[in-house]
């Protein structure tokens, strides 16, 4: 936070530009590259001496293919909003919390979480708010579900029964519930974080 320079520019614009692309393009790009045949991550394992894993075609390792590109896509969003709060916090409540003794895990949790309180709200909320779009495009793009439903989750399966096998009635009673979870969940943490973030 405190380095000096262009890199910091560098780095940070590094980090933002995958929000920039679309949730569809991105996904296209990882799925090139886990290609095993003829993607660039096959190729450079290949040339170190490894076999290259069917990333996407394996059960164990299918979910966490596709959820890497939506993380990657929250990350540089979610790290620039963290930056600046912590940047917005006074030198002079770091100072006086030093003085007072406060280093290491007591700072971070006494101190810095407190006053980071409405900007680690915005993050959930923000974040739960994408990652509808997040979760569904990545798997509709990369696996459609597969392999054996291993990437399947609430949200597709909502789209599959309403477009894919015309089941109107379970999409709709899936709709609900996949509403109703997310409006208790968004609830229990405004409830839960109103109480942490200070106010005035």
């Amino acid at each position: 936070m405190q380095v000096k320079g262009r890199w910091p520019e560098v780095y940070q614009s590094l980090l933002f530009a995958p929000t920039v692309a679309a949730v569809s393009v991105a996904s296209l790009v990882w799925l090139y590259l886990y290609l095993p045949a003829a993607g660039p991550l096959a190729q450079v394992l290949r040339a170190v001496g490894f076999e290259a894993p069917p990333l996407l075609a394996d059960p164990q390792t299918a979910l966490l293919a596709v959820a890497l590109v939506a993380n990657w896509k929250f990350l540089g969003f979610h790290y620039l909003i963290a930056l600046a709060g912590l940047k917005a916090i006074p030198r002079e409540v770091m100072e006086a919390a030093r003085v007072d003794g406060a280093e290491g895990v007591p700072l971070l949790r006494h101190v810095l979480l407190p006053l980071l309180g409405p900007v680690l709200l915005f993050l959930l909320l923000s974040a739960l708010a994408s990652a509808l779009e997040y979760a569904f495009v990545p798997v509709e793009v990369m696996t459609q579900g597969g392999p054996f439903g291993r990437t399947s989750h609430l949200m597709y399966a909502v789209y599959q029964e309403a477009f894919r096998f015309f089941r109107a009635g379970v999409a709709a009673a899936e709709a609900v519930l996949l509403t109703l979870g997310l409006g208790v969940l968004i609830l229990g943490q405004l409830w839960l974080l109103e109480k942490r973030v200070p106010h005035g």
